[in-house]
């Protein structure tokens, strides 16, 4: 019995040692929200998902020139009250393990009254995102731009394809890991080229990419 009882007690203090102090978001929270629940929650949304905010990014990302979609961070304490084994608790068929659930917790519980929750340390030799893009033309006319991000460490990437006109950045609309065609209007757009900048994050902190330059013009 004394046997079984030492044995216990060495399983729940290894238990324990796997959840952090002070979780990172990239490190530690990043890999729980990617695995559990950022299929419904990412961008776009699917299964009834709400739609306000995406679980895949720290912070809030613009999808338009006017709106933003909440990021994790601010929606810690959310996220936190939500997870669990009880009814109507997140996810929803397959719930997530103490060591998890204490994590998101104490990643919740390290906010300022009113602050997001601390992004906390990046990976040591973490690898930025990387990103390209090329035009999508009809009948001579810019009417969409595919954009690739994939990330060296294969963390989640989120973020947001902008472009300067005018002297003025623009949202052209949201990326995330992988292929995303985005539609573009350029009907009211100059002719000319035009700075195309991807901003994303991989959870360590966000980043500019310059992708060159976009020619909008007709024939």
């Amino acid at each position: 019995m004394t046997r079984n009882l030492l044995a216990l007690g060495v399983l729940l203090g290894a238990c324990t040692a796997d959840v952090p102090s002070s979780p990172s978001f990239q490190q530690h929270v990043l890999p729980i929200l990617a695995a559990n629940c950022v299929r419904c929650h990412g961008y776009p949304a699917i299964g009834g998902a709400p739609r306000g905010f995406r679980l895949d990014s720290y912070g809030d990302v613009a999808i338009d020139d006017e709106t933003k979609l909440t990021g994790a961070g601010a929606y810690a304490p959310v996220i936190a009250a939500r997870i669990g084994t009880g009814p109507g608790s997140m996810p929803p068929r397959f719930p997530l393990d103490d060591p998890q659930i204490e994590t998101l917790e104490r990643w919740a519980q390290a906010a300022a009254p009113g602050e997001p929750a601390p992004r906390g340390e990046p990976r040591p030799g973490n690898r930025p995102p990387e990103a390209a893009i090329e035009s999508v033309s009809r009948a001579g006319y810019t009417v969409g731009i595919v954009v690739r991000v994939d990330d060296p460490d294969g963390d989640l990437v989120a973020g947001e394809l902008r472009v300067q006109i005018g002297g003025t950045d623009r949202v052209i609309g949201p990326v995330r890991s992988g292929r995303v065609e985005l539609a573009w209007n350029t009907a009211f757009v100059s002719p000319g080229s035009h700075p195309i900048t991807a901003v994303v994050d991989d959870g360590a902190m966000p980043i500019a990419i310059e992708l060159g330059q976009i020619i909008v013009g007709g024939p």
